[in-house]
């Protein structure tokens, strides 16, 4: 048993590193053999960390979205999350509501977002605590002295303005309807969006996308409706870190957009946090207890 390993360079550093003897293009590294098993034990234990996991202890059955945009520019929001703890009791879910972004011009802007209600199915309130994470409104929903199972239904009401955006020809929602950070799948996803009888429907426009932040993917069957609602539906279950994300516009000045808030940015802006583009915004950052 060789106490070296012979390796030649290429394959690891890029080529234009590698330099060998003159008339050779190729260097050759000597690794002691025991430093080699470790090498090759780290990739190992690196790569059982990074890969996903076949098998979702819990999963969200459905999640649905009600958007109703007001004279206002004011959205009302009820997002209905029915959540499957079959396999592992939780204590419930958590989410996180951006209420800071930019707009196009990369100025930093101050949403104004206000909680109505908590309930479940039924109609019935359920236990939350409110606070204030960085960026991020954090609803966390459930009892911590309390575990649940089986099927869970949570219904979360609010109301958000400063999302739509305003451009020379049209005003447009740009919506992120589940966000992109559930480490779970989604077998479902839903959306009805319901705009101003002062709009006409055949001045709607709308598209879907679906998949990872940045897809182009539209696994998704959508709706223009003559009572100016748009209905999305995915057609592909969403796998954990998919969401689903709906662009719809229509004529400018229809809507009246009180000015934006503009807020002092922070010294450090962690962008990869917000799930807002120059282009429009969206609700993100859904995570879990």
């Amino acid at each position: 048993d060789r106490p070296n390993v012979w390796v030649y360079a290429e394959r690891i550093f890029p080529t234009r590193f590698c330099r060998g003897r003159e008339g050779s293009s190729r260097l050759v590294l000597v690794i002691p053999r025991l430093l080699m098993r470790r090498i090759h034990w780290l990739v190992s234990f690196s790569m059982g960390l990074t890969l996903p996991a076949a098998a979702h202890a819990w999963e969200i059955r459905r999640f649905s979205s009600a958007v109703e945009i007001r004279h206002d520019g004011q959205l009302d929001v009820t997002e209905t999350l029915e959540a499957d703890f079959s396999q592992e009791a939780r204590h419930g879910v958590y989410r996180d509501f951006p209420v800071e972004h930019t707009d196009r011009l990369g100025r930093p802007l101050r949403l104004s977002w206000t909680l109505v209600s908590v309930t479940n199915a039924a109609g019935l309130p359920q236990p939350y605590v409110l606070s204030l994470e960085g960026w991020y409104q954090r609803v966390r929903i459930g009892s911590p002295q309390v575990t649940v199972s089986g099927l869970q239904t949570y219904v979360i009401h609010y109301r958000l303005q400063g999302v739509i955006n305003r451009f020379p020809d049209h005003d447009e929602l740009y919506w992120n309807v589940t966000g992109n950070e559930w480490a779970v799948p989604i077998q479902e996803a839903a959306v009805v969006v319901r705009l101003p009888e002062t709009v006409d429907p055949a001045l709607i426009h709308a598209m879907v996308f679906t998949g990872l932040s940045g897809s182009h993917a539209q696994d998704a069957s959508m709706m223009i409706r003559q009572d100016r609602s748009v209905t999305c539906t995915t057609t592909q279950p969403l796998d954990a870190y998919a969401g689903l994300t709906i662009v719809i516009g229509w004529p400018a000045g229809i809507i009246s957009l009180p000015p934006p808030r503009e807020e002092t940015a922070p010294d450090e802006l962690s962008w990869d946090r917000l799930w807002w583009s120059s282009a429009g915004a969206g609700l993100g950052l859904p995570l879990l207890v």
